[in-house]
């Protein structure tokens, strides 16, 4: 069995692979090579629990080979158990100090540890481009830890780049994590909203509903969804009736519509500069797309509005 299984896994049917080597194991329980390779499989398949699992059992049978060790570390690296893998890779250098294989693995973990930490430095000081790519960075490695997503998430929100945050959920976030793990599809929603696709936002924060996901901060989401349409109606209505000073009125107080939407913010700092500008006060209009282009630096308008 091990023989059809390591012909299916040189073809990359990784999913008949762990149908042999299953078979193998159910014939003799005892064998680690065979756990060894059905975690391998579950690994490629991004398994990762199920992945651990047969790894652990193949040190288990065999504490003494640092091959199993390393590729039970690796895994825990992948969902962020770092500790675990640390210890797993102290082992090997304890079993095979010759070996600078295992120092240079067991380093490297250490170095994630000090990145991960200084994320979270990072995150305290607000500095969100560096949060960004850090997180991106140490994602490269550590691609299912969960905490470490959320961070990068919430970076491309705080950056105002939301179909970054949209796509990394959709694409890189596993089906089995957002169904155990709503927070994902919270972030999904707001950043759905940040962007300005409202009916999509609608649609997620419905959905978390309907599983009876009700909290305060989806109930707040879920009000801001369905009133910002009305807020800005009123502002926008003024404005087309070139009623200048009664829209800059409007727009003063929906720039303090939710402090969280900056995207939305800049929008309406830059419809206020432009009533201002309008009226010939060219530098207090000014003030506003500046103002703006803080909270948005990639809203294209406000370089636009500065420009003219």
């Amino acid at each position: 069995m091990k023989e059809l299984g390591n012909t299916q896994f040189k073809n990359q049917n990784y999913s008949a692979a762990c149908d042999y080597y299953t078979r193998g194991i159910e014939l003799n329980s005892s064998e680690p090579v065979l756990y060894a390779n059905r975690g391998t499989c579950l690994k490629l398949l991004g398994k990762y629990k199920e992945s651990l699992s047969d790894y652990k059992k193949a040190v288990q049978l065999n504490p003494k080979n640092t091959k199993n060790m390393k590729k039970l570390s690796s895994v825990y690296v992948i969902v962020g158990n770092f500790g675990e893998a640390q210890i797993l890779l102290q082992k090997c250098c304890n079993l095979e100090p010759e070996d600078s294989s295992h120092t240079y693995e067991l380093n490297r973990v250490k170095k994630m540890v000090e990145d991960y930490e200084k994320i979270h430095e990072k995150m305290k000081e607000q500095k969100w481009d560096d949060v960004e790519e850090q997180s991106k960075k140490l994602l490269t490695d550590a691609s299912a830890f969960i905490e470490l997503q959320k961070i990068y998430i919430q970076s491309c929100l705080e950056l105002c780049k939301f179909q970054d945050a949209i796509d990394y959920i959709k694409n890189k976030v596993s089906s089995s994590i957002k169904s155990k793990d709503e927070e994902f599809n919270y972030l999904l929603a707001k950043a759905y909203y940040f962007k300005g696709d409202y009916d999509l936002a609608k649609k997620e924060v419905n959905n978390l509903m309907r599983l009876g996901i009700v909290d305060e901060k989806l109930s707040k989401l879920k009000k801001y969804i369905e009133t910002i349409n009305d807020a800005k109606t009123k502002a926008n209505s003024l404005f087309k009736s070139e009623k200048y000073d009664e829209a800059i009125k409007e727009y003063t107080k929906l720039a303090e519509f939710d402090p969280e939407n900056k995207n939305f913010i800049a929008i309406i700092l830059t419809n206020k500069a432009l009533c201002l500008k309008k009226q010939g006060k060219n530098m207090e209009a000014l003030k506003e797309v500046d103002e703006a282009i803080k909270n948005n630096p990639n809203y294209a308008t406000a370089y636009i509005r500065r420009a003219l």
